[in-house]
């Protein structure tokens, strides 16, 4: 089960990083691409290490994340 969650949102994650417009996103699209590959690579790292601590600030920083996202009109 833990395997199945660490998967998808590492498939999550990488999906928002592939949708970035780099072009006319400027710093922001910059900061979110380094911020999404940071997470993917702590989640990669997790992932096989299985890392309970590791996992749990994983957890925060994707629900701070969403939850920016959600204040985002549109």
């Amino acid at each position: 089960q833990r395997q199945m969650c660490i998967r998808d949102s590492l498939q999550i994650v990488i999906a928002l990083r592939g949708v970035l417009d780099m072009e006319r996103g400027g710093d922001v699209a910059k900061s979110l691409y380094d911020t999404y590959t940071s997470i993917a690579a702590s989640l990669f790292k997790a992932k096989s290490t299985k890392d309970a601590e590791s996992l749990g600030k994983l957890y925060l920083a994707m629900s701070e994340l969403r939850e920016a996202w959600q204040q985002v009109p549109g």
